[in-house]
């Protein structure tokens, strides 16, 4: 692979000078956020960035089907990054802050769709790997289409509720950002179209009886939760996994018409269900360390209750 050490020998092979020098700046503005955290950086900062972004890809986009061009972009994100890091940090680092400018081009485009009320046609052009590089971009778009997008556009909000549903600290990121209640609200407006779309659906019937595991010190509390699974082993592995948790840990069942669920999901046989601190429950008697594979869910669960 070639290795360039200034814009001039990029411009000689790959780029135009006027586009190399406005790749260049773009380049060192998304290193300095990039050699921070991006997850920490201000709303203003970024969207300065998707700005420049929006400009520079404006610019260059007649040529971003020709490899040679997509190549030059590239070397000119890794020259820019040089006098942070060392050689190889650098090819790294480049390759992340080109993602981040990737990344918000694309969160320009899915705002626009969100505007138009697309449907679902518009949410399968959403899927990409670098759409949502970072949380901060799931709660950036889910936000967006709560005010922008609901309730004419409840496939794409959907969508975008289950892209970030799954994310954050230990599962929590949307329950910690908007709240239960909130949540709630949010998960009855998707359509479970748009959330299949975000997190597959799973095939199989669903049960009525479901198991929730986590710490707290009160178990009535665990219950009112959200999150729950089909799959007793999952929600044994989540009793088992403290990760600063505080309390004690609970495996719990509750049994359900599978009609009042708000949403399936294959990802950890996950079952959402609206918040209720007065949910009913059992306590079931689970070691979460050496669960019997012989038996079935139905036994583990009889010998708890």
């Amino acid at each position: 692979m070639n290795t360039y050490s200034s814009i001039d020998e990029i411009v000689k092979d790959k780029l135009t000078m006027e586009d190399a020098e406005a790749v260049s700046k773009l380049a060192e503005k998304a290193i300095l956020i990039i050699s921070q955290d991006p997850g920490n950086a201000s709303t203003h900062r970024l969207y300065l960035l998707s700005k420049d972004v929006e400009r520079t890809i404006g610019r260059i986009s007649a040529n971003l089907s020709d490899p040679k061009y997509i190549m030059g972009v590239r070397f000119a994100f890794e020259l820019a990054a040089r006098p942070f890091f060392e050689s190889s940090g650098a090819v790294i680092m480049g390759q992340e802050a080109l993602y981040l400018c990737g990344a918000l081009n694309k969160m320009i485009k899915a705002r626009i769709l969100i505007n138009r009320r697309s449907g679902l046609d518009a949410a399968s052009e959403l899927l990409s790997s670098h759409l949502t590089m970072f949380d901060w971009m799931k709660l950036d778009l889910l936000s967006f289409a709560w005010k922008n997008g609901r309730p004419k556009c409840r496939d794409i909000f959907g969508f975008f509720l289950a892209t970030a549903h799954k994310a954050g600290y230990i599962g929590g990121l949307c329950v910690n950002h908007y709240g239960p209640e909130y949540l709630t609200r949010m998960f009855e407006v998707a359509s479970k179209e748009g959330l299949a779309l975000g997190s597959r659906t799973p095939e199989t019937p669903s049960q009525r009886v479901i198991y929730r595991g986590g710490f707290a010190s009160d178990p009535q509390a665990l219950a009112a939760g959200m999150c729950w699974t089909e799959d007793l082993e999952q929600a044994a592995w989540f009793a088992d996994r403290q990760l600063g948790q505080l309390g004690n840990a609970y495996v719990l069942s509750t049994e359900i018409d599978p009609e009042d669920a708000l949403a399936r999901f294959e990802h950890e046989a996950e079952v959402v269900l609206p918040y209720n601190e007065r949910r009913a429950f059992q306590i079931v008697q689970v070691d979460a360390q050496n669960l019997d594979q012989s038996q079935s869910i139905e036994e583990m669960a009889d010998a708890g209750r």
